[in-house]
């Protein structure tokens, strides 16, 4: 399999896995969400004496977040159609240089303009199959700025205050170099990096209002001869110098790649190094981290400076520590010793050559090459990188993987230890609250005014079980009217034009239909009243009884808006509390509803009046030859007319035999709900084993239920209570590990 083919192999690889990553994610976001919950308590956790794995907890939430961050990361990478090599080193070694070798770009687009760095932001290189070159730019919004490029100075000189927003760095008065000493101390300022870095941050400060209008966070297309004022440093002799380089994140070209191997992997040329620029490494740490799965540096030995085997070896070390993704450096990396074009540093390059080999196992692969030719740039750096790069990729994403994997599962088991450490200290404090005595003494109390108020709704239901529904007479009264003016009876004119062209022989089929009509009509119209009947009735029952339990010690648990769902929610309650007469109770009360056959028989027994054969001797057996259609018989008009005002009048007494029947059964739901209530009285007050079912259930909320305690003491217990509820809710295992799913 040639490299091309490699290349595209491990990229459809990386997306195969994405489902993977997503799924860590998840579970890395769930202990997040419960570590955040868990830090919450924090006057539960300070109360049960959990001071110190509060604090574990606050340090492990940091580093899920940066595990999340870290899986995020992963995910990008392995969801991008490409590979990325990433070009680094210090500042004027030739990266610039090797990557217009690569790309076949002319002199002058991405080279420094006598300014301090060869590069003052990365470029990235896209392959494309257009002749055209591309450029982008994306600028910093004006947060980022301050966080990325302004902050780090303050951190790093320990100078306050800090700005929080441009205008307050704009308005900073900060003094020349040389009254460093003012702000930072005398002994420090003496100090050459920090002189440095404190130069940096007065020339950002000192530039401001060259650059500021272009921090918008925007994506800017540029044309070629802008590429330099937007990617290299100006002079600071210049007196009329374009800094908007100050303002760039990145800079993307989309070019022709002459060497095919690459079109499917992404160059980064990074901002060189050494330039005393506050967090230039961790930086370019965190777009190793993000961004490369090859990590190219340019060295350029000095003719007449022997540098000792630590140069390199300590500027690894100083990258690595930076590194969270499990990879290491030397893994990544590629050194080239860069060989100059007319040879004046060759022997030099062999002499750190001799001295790299003796730390390669810090540094990785070295080799020697002059960067500014692309046949040895290709033959001896480019083409083994990538062979390397192919063969080593599929092992460091497993490596990747299984360090994510190890973060997540330590932290769920991290999480659950801190749980169950924190679980143990709560019931030993929520046990220091517990007293028998008290909580005999307020059951038997709130036992008495709950059987005391449900003595008296017994009685106040007994004396209305025969009060009628005023709601549902209401809306019968309603329909009733809705029936008179909406159900029409038909004028003789129809009734002769169904019968001429219908094919019943006899005057009865037309009885029927038009019968059959208004049944419909009018049972449609009174079925809207069904579900109805006691509707208002039950829902005012089932509130009273809710407020009757409400005194049996019940108040503080979760209940809804709404009666029904409340006893619904009650019952869920009881039954994990092992409590099944009370939860069937309340169950029986939720579900209660009236749905009798009584409605449906008044309905139906006043629309049987309407049967044709009640109609049809009144009416009379009609048929008499027509000369034209002998098949068909000819109705009299008069005939018509009577079975017109016939059916007029059944309508009337239909309509007032439902009234009449409906308005007979509206006392019903209240003699039914009375009934209920005695049935919930009978089960809930008389029964012994309700009365332990009761004892049980609050003995396990007294700490919550039980009054006469400090304000500071229901704070307190509260609390706990809040706390043990939470652990108790997130008592689940931990999470399984990758290669262990099934």
């Amino acid at each position: 399999m040639g490299i091309s083919e490699s290349v595209s192999s491990i990229i459809l690889q990386r997306q195969s896995l994405l489902g993977e990553i997503d799924r860590r994610l998840a579970d890395a976001t769930a202990l997040q969400r419960r570590v955040q919950r868990l830090t919450a308590e924090e006057s539960g956790l300070n109360e049960a004496g959990c001071g110190t794995q509060l604090q574990a907890l606050r340090d492990l939430l940091v580093g899920l977040n940066e595990t999340a961050g870290l899986l995020e990361l992963q995910r990008s990478r392995f969801s991008r159609g490409h590979l990325t090599l990433l070009i680094c080193g210090e500042a004027g070694m030739g990266k610039s240089r090797t990557l217009l070798t690569m790309t076949g770009l002319p002199d002058g687009e991405v080279v420094s303009r006598c300014g301090d760095h060869c590069t003052g932001t990365t470029i990235e290189v896209e392959h494309s199959d257009q002749a055209e070159r591309r450029y982008t730019v994306t600028t910093l919004t004006e947060e980022e700025f301050l966080r990325e490029r302004v902050w780090p100075y303050f951190e790093r000189l320990q100078l306050s205050p800090v700005p929080a927003t441009l205008a307050e760095f704009r308005q900073l008065a900060l003094p020349e170099s040389s009254g460093l000493s003012a702000l930072i101390g005398s002994a420090r300022a003496a100090e050459d990096v920090s002189r440095g870095l404190y130069d940096k941050l007065l020339l950002l400060h000192q530039k401001l209002h060259r650059y500021e209008s272009w921090l918008t966070g925007e994506m800017l297309q540029v044309s070629l001869d802008e590429v330099a004022i937007w990617t290299t440093y100006p002079s600071r002799l210049e007196p009329s110098a374009d800094w908007r380089c100050l303002a760039v994140r990145s800079a993307k070209l989309q070019t022709q790649i002459p060497i095919p191997e690459f079109r499917q992997v992404r160059l980064y040329d990074t901002p060189g190094l050494g330039g005393l620029r506050a967090g230039e490494v961790e930086a370019l740490a965190r777009s190793i981290d993000a961004e490369a799965d090859a990590v190219l540096r340019i060295e350029r030995p000095d003719p007449v400076r022997v540098r000792s085997e630590q140069f390199m070896s300590e500027l690894n070390d100083r990258i690595e520590s930076q590194l969270q993704s499990g990879i290491r450096l030397r893994d990544l990396q590629s050194i080239v010793l860069n060989r100059l074009a007319d040879g004046s540093n060759s022997e030099m390059c062999k002499v750190e050559y001799d001295l790299a080999v003796g730390v390669r196992a810090k540094l990785g692969r070295v080799v020697i090459a002059d960067c500014s030719n692309a046949d040895e740039l290709q033959r001896f750096v480019l083409v083994p990188l990538l062979e390397y790069l192919v063969s080593a990729c599929p092992e460091q994403d497993a490596k990747r993987l299984r360090m994510l994997d190890e973060r997540v599962v330590q932290a769920s088991n991290q999480v659950l230890a801190l749980m169950q450490t924190c679980r143990e200290s709560v019931s030993i404090q929520l046990a220091g609250y517990d007293s028998e005595e008290d909580f005999l003494e307020w059951f038997k109390e709130v036992q008495g005014d709950f059987a005391g108020k449900m003595c008296e709704l017994r009685e106040r239901t007994l004396q209305q079980r025969t009060q009628q529904d005023s709601d549902f007479l209401s809306q019968l009264k309603t329909v009733t009217q809705k029936a008179h003016s909406m159900v029409t009876v038909p004028e003789a004119d129809e009734i002769r034009a169904l019968q001429v062209h219908s094919r019943s022989i006899e005057f009865g089929g037309t009885i029927d239909h038009f019968t059959t009509r208004l049944r419909a009509e009018l049972g449609a119209i009174y079925s809207e009243l069904r579900g109805e009947l006691g509707r208002k009735v039950i829902e005012a029952t089932q509130l009273s009884l809710l407020q009757a339990m409400s005194s049996a010690g019940l108040q503080v648990l979760p209940i809804g808006a709404a009666p029904g769902e409340a006893f619904a929610e009650l019952a869920r309650q009881f039954d994990s509390g092992k409590c099944p007469q009370l939860a069937a109770s309340c169950r029986m009360i939720a579900e209660f509803c009236i749905d009798f056959p009584h409605f449906l028989s008044a309905v139906w027994g006043g629309l049987s009046l309407l049967h044709p054969d009640n109609l049809l001797s009144e009416v009379g057996r009609v048929s008499e030859p027509d000369p034209k259609n002998p098949v068909r018989p000819a109705v009299p008009l008069a005939a018509c007319k009577k079975l017109s005002e016939v059916l007029a009048r059944e309508k009337q007494r239909v309509i007032r035999q439902i009234e009449q029947e409906l308005s007979q059964i509206a006392a019903m739901p209240s003699n039914l709900c009375w009934g209920l209530v005695w049935e919930i009285h009978d089960r809930l007050v008389h029964r012994a084993s309700a009365e332990s079912e009761w004892r049980r259930f609050l003995r396990e909320r007294r700490q919550v239920l039980m009054p006469e305690r400090s304000a500071a003491e229901r704070e307190s217990l509260l609390s706990l209570r809040r706390l043990s509820n939470v652990l108790e809710q997130m008592k689940t295992g931990a999470f399984t590990p990758w290669g262990s799913q099934t």
